[in-house]
């Protein structure tokens, strides 16, 4: 038998006195939101998605109708309680969560966690009492299964536009919330607002409509669907963090709409070029073809640094200063950058003769023989990247298996604190990041299963990444 000293058992007697205490404080969830009125009203904004606004001296809740059913609640919890929950979740082990769509820390799974706060909180919000509230607010019937996690945001941290829908045949999540731990004076230029998004005639996401700010003892929650395009914008500032715990109610569900394949189209081969006038001479003799041919073959990739002759990079940075870049392309579930505007540039023709070029048979021969491989155009690009912007793998925006070949034209030193890597990545496996690099040719032998993604590019980014970004593929 296991002797306890005076210590031991004052700790315990102590610890079963705070799981007392946490139990008692997690039943003080605000009652105005079990009213039958409020209930009635809330459902009725929810459901029919005519924006409901309770009475600002009763509690601060709302709903949304557009772009989709969305609604927030203030004041939820026991402030003291809430507090105790904040301190717990923050002792947690975090998980540094790093790939294409986001970049943040998250906890372990909360229902594996004993701290008797955050044990209150998981038993409050997995009770059968809360997921009937939940159904009465919404409208939606749900099930005993609750994802439910820890995550903190801190400077530069982000999750892009995504829609959260996650199901098999029968069942899958039909509730996202988020509750906020945020500090109280949290405000809209600290960034980690959580943005929706309309969605255009092919129910891709369009702009967004709504942004609701973190707010201390709230919780913000949407019905999920294949249309239910959100973000998490990045982090802005230095000093705090946004904190939160997050996770889903499920259900069953019935519908099964697909969003279509973004595809691209074939290009016609440019008339010839002169190779000589654009490329640096040391790429252009045979020993070198072979040099970087060797290394292509090895490696799959390679990249050929000082790749325009000098006094024609210098031009062609001299002209993209004044560029006019058109507006976003997306969907911005997929990707958020810009293609260059031709008319409206003053000193497009060199810019637009140097594209020409990269589509032309004669930089194609080129490529063919740096590779060894028989390949056509697919597409070919001009583009920038600055702040906020970037791509994503997603399977509902594929490229076409090939050879990536980028030209950067970039002016100065990238600073990989800014991101904007480009990763090729296979079943969650970083397989190579280049970064930009001034006058640099990159060439990449993308196969199946294969994908690559421009990292986003965040808000200490001193310039943008510029680039002529082409694909081909083999014959």
């Amino acid at each position: 038998m296991t002797v306890l000293n005076g210590s031991e058992k004052r700790s315990l007697s102590e610890e079963e006195q705070s799981c007392k205490k946490a139990k008692s404080v997690s039943n003080t969830f605000n009652s105005r939101y079990y009213e039958p009125d409020f209930v009635s009203n809330f459902n009725r904004g929810f459901t029919t998605r005519i924006p409901f606004q309770d009475d600002p001296e009763k509690s601060q809740a709302y709903t949304l109708g557009y772009p989709f059913r969305a609604g927030a609640l203030s004041d939820v919890f026991d402030p003291d309680f809430l507090k105790e929950v904040k301190k717990e979740l923050l002792n947690e082990v975090f998980y540094h969560k790093s790939n294409d769509l986001y970049e943040f820390y998250q906890s372990e799974d909360l229902k594996l966690t004993k701290k008797p706060y955050l044990s209150a909180l998981r038993s409050a919000i997995f009770s059968p009492e809360f997921v009937n509230l939940m159904t009465r607010l919404t409208g939606i019937k749900l099930n005993s299964t609750i994802d439910l996690a820890g995550q903190r945001y801190s400077d530069k941290s982000f999750l892009l536009c995504h829609d959260d829908d996650v199901r098999n045949e029968n069942e899958g999540r039909r509730i996202a919330f988020i509750i906020y731990l945020v500090p109280e004076d949290w405000c809209k230029e600290d960034g980690g607002l959580l943005s929706l998004y309309s969605t255009d005639m092919q129910d891709q996401p369009a702009e967004v409509i709504h942004s609701i700010i973190p707010k201390w003892n709230s919780v913000a929650f949407f019905q999920v669907g294949t249309t239910s395009f959100h973000e998490v914008t990045e982090i802005l500032t230095a000093s705090k963090d946004r904190v939160s715990i997050t996770g889903w109610f499920h259900g069953s569900v019935d519908d099964n709409a697909e969003i279509p394949l973004l595809e691209y189209q074939l290009l016609k081969p440019e008339p010839s070029q002169s190779i000589e006038a654009w490329i640096n001479p040391r790429y252009l003799n045979e020993d070198a073809s072979k040099q970087i041919s060797d290394i292509f073959l090895e490696q799959s990739s390679v990249e050929l640094q000082k790749f325009l002759r000098p006094e024609v990079y210098d031009e062609v940075l001299k002209a993209l200063s004044d560029a006019s870049w058109s507006r976003s392309v997306g969907p911005a579930h997929a990707r958020r950058y810009r293609r260059i505007d031709f008319d409206n540039t003053p000193r497009a023709a060199l810019l637009q003769s140097l594209q020409t070029f990269l589509q032309s048979k004669e930089f194609s021969q080129f490529i063919c023989k740096l590779t060894n491989l028989e390949l056509i155009h697919v597409s070919c690009e001009t583009r920038a990247f600055g702040k906020s912007e970037y791509t994503m793998c997603n399977d509902q925006a594929l490229e076409r298996e090939g050879l990536d070949v980028v030209l950067s034209l970039i002016d100065n030193e990238w600073n990989e604190e800014w991101g904007g890597a480009t990763h090729y990545v296979a079943e969650d496996e970083n397989l190579l990041t280049l970064w930009p690099t001034k006058n640099t040719l990159s060439l990449v032998l993308r196969d199946e299963g294969t994908m690559r993604f421009v990292r986003y590019i965040n808000h200490h980014a001193q310039m943008e990444r510029r680039e002529m970004s082409l694909i081909f593929t083999e014959n």
